[in-house]
């Protein structure tokens, strides 16, 4: 026999409304998906690279050296620099995210600010190179 469901026709053997929750699995994979991400970008980032511009073969230059931005740089641009001009633009009606459209050198403002240039790679010639290993004191071979 099937239970019978109290309360209007909407609400019957569905529950109220406030009883529905999102399911947990979705807020999991978001989060599985975001910290992967995390990782990616961690990995890449000594590369002067983040995970998109790895798909798109694009690095990111450190203007003053002319290789690819490290770790820290790299984090700062992402991270901090980008969260800076993000506050801005939320004040000015998003016009810093069009500073490209005008600017000489084709730089956001977070690249100005971690003085970097995104550059197209496609055959990883500006990857850098490990490095070699430090000389043993004393002088030895």
């Amino acid at each position: 026999m099937r239970p019978r469901c109290a309360g209007s026709p909407r609400e019957r053997c569905w529950g109220r409304r406030s009883d529905r929750r999102p399911a947990p699995g979705r807020w999991r994979f978001a989060a599985a998906c975001a910290a992967c991400w995390l990782i990616w970008a961690f990995l890449v980032f000594p590369r002067g690279q983040t995970p998109a511009k790895q798909l798109l073969h694009l690095r990111v230059i450190y203007i003053p050296e002319a290789r690819a931005a490290r770790w820290w740089r790299m984090f700062f641009r992402e991270f901090i620099a980008k969260g800076i001009i993000g506050l801005l633009a939320a004040v000015t009606l998003l016009i810093p995210y069009f500073w490209l459209l005008w600017d000489r050198n084709r730089q956001e403002l977070w690249d100005k600010m971690a003085t970097t240039l995104v550059v197209t790679d496609p055959t990883d010639r500006l990857r850098p190179s490990p490095e070699p290993p430090a000389e043993l004191p004393g002088g030895g071979s």
